[in-house]
């Protein structure tokens, strides 16, 4: 059977203030009236009926997100006792729903993306689990047509056509890169080859277990002890005894990187990760057809190409051009739009200072 999970245990540190510790972004009404968690989660219900979709987080999330999602069943909160990126947590929700489903197929979904345009989200994954079916033995990821030349995205190089269906095209995977500098970004854009690599994964459950099993043997008991005891009383004291053995990676170095079988479907999806406030700027810029993005109370004269978003404050601009300008009950942040993502110098040095409040 088909599954979703949906990855909400991200710290989103790049759109700070407004993304904090104790509320990440994932949990924020950033763009329009619904968190971008819930914006998931519709895209989701698009695909599989609600009873086959799950959230992943940890557990100080999961309040939270049943408040946000109160359609979605109880058991179908997957916790993890800590964040530790979202390696460790796709193996897990693989052996809880392996442990459900001999014959489980996941789709990997990230809680703080925004897609445009949904109906071909709904094709792209309609052929990955169709895909994931007919070659079993492979990963299936999807990609997305670049469309600027992002230094802050990884991109998919694709290789020879595999097969065609109705809804798009599979392509063999000849390399994954990882985020290029401005020159190659440039050269990956000008190429038919390449694509943004939106980290969304399909696959048959007892593969990927089988793959991290064979590439790492030192965790094979622990992955096997964790299926023996999925649903018992003895799971969450299971899984919390063994989750610190797991190293703190993310899928793609854990193991996608380790892999030779992965197919990838291209999509135009008109995606972003809304990874930081230039993204968030050039998301809203294009859904309102404006230079100047204004979220909040604003009044100003003379700016140009800002993104101001205020929460409580009223905030005047004169003469203001390429900013951005947060505004919160206890932070105002602002920044150059073109190192806007540099954020995290900022909260290193809140860290250095022993202000973790303002995290």
């Amino acid at each position: 059977m088909d599954y979703l999970v949906i990855m909400a245990g991200g710290s989103g540190t790049r759109l700070w203030p407004i993304s904090r510790n104790s509320r990440p972004k994932q949990f924020q009404k950033i763009i329009g009236d619904k968190t971008l968690l819930q914006n998931m989660f519709s895209y989701a219900k698009l695909l599989l009926p609600t009873k086959n979709i799950f959230v992943m987080a940890p557990a100080v999330f999961e309040q939270e997100i049943r408040k946000e999602l109160p359609e979605l069943p109880s058991a179908n909160f997957f916790s993890e006792p800590s964040a530790k990126d979202n390696g460790p947590a796709v193996i897990l929700a693989s052996a809880r729903l392996f442990a459900k489903d001999n014959e489980a197929y996941l789709g990997i979904l990230w809680s703080d993306h925004f897609i445009k345009n949904p109906a071909n989200f709904k094709k792209a994954f309609r052929v990955a689990f169709r895909a994931a079916k007919e070659f079993p033995d492979y990963l299936i990821t999807i990609g997305v047509k670049p469309t600027s030349a992002d230094t802050e995205l990884g991109y998919i190089k694709i290789a020879k056509e595999i097969k065609e269906y109705p809804e798009g095209i599979l392509y063999k995977v000849a390399q994954f890169k990882e985020k290029p500098n401005l020159a190659l970004a440039k050269k990956y854009l000008s190429s038919w080859e390449y694509l943004w690599n939106t980290g969304y994964k399909i696959f048959s459950a007892k593969t990927l277990l089988s793959e991290f099993k064979r590439l790492y043997p030192q965790f094979k008991n622990i992955v096997e002890e964790i299926i023996q005891v999925v649903g018992s009383s003895k799971e969450e004291e299971v899984v919390y005894k063994n989750w610190q053995a797991f190293p703190r990676l993310s899928i793609e170095y854990l193991l996608v990187n380790k892999l030779s079988k992965i197919l990838v479907v291209p999509a135009d999806l008109e995606w972003s990760d809304i990874g930081n406030w230039q993204k968030l700027y050039e998301v809203l810029a294009s859904e309102s057809g404006h230079h100047m993005v204004v979220k909040g109370h604003h009044i100003g004269v003379d700016n140009e190409n800002c993104l101001i978003y205020a929460e409580e404050k009223m905030i005047a601009t004169l003469g203001l051009k390429d900013l951005v300008v947060v505004e919160t009950a206890d932070v105002v942040f602002i920044a150059n739009k073109q190192r806007a993502q540099e954020v995290k110098k900022i909260l290193a040095k809140l860290k250095e200072e022993g202000k973790y409040f303002y995290l």
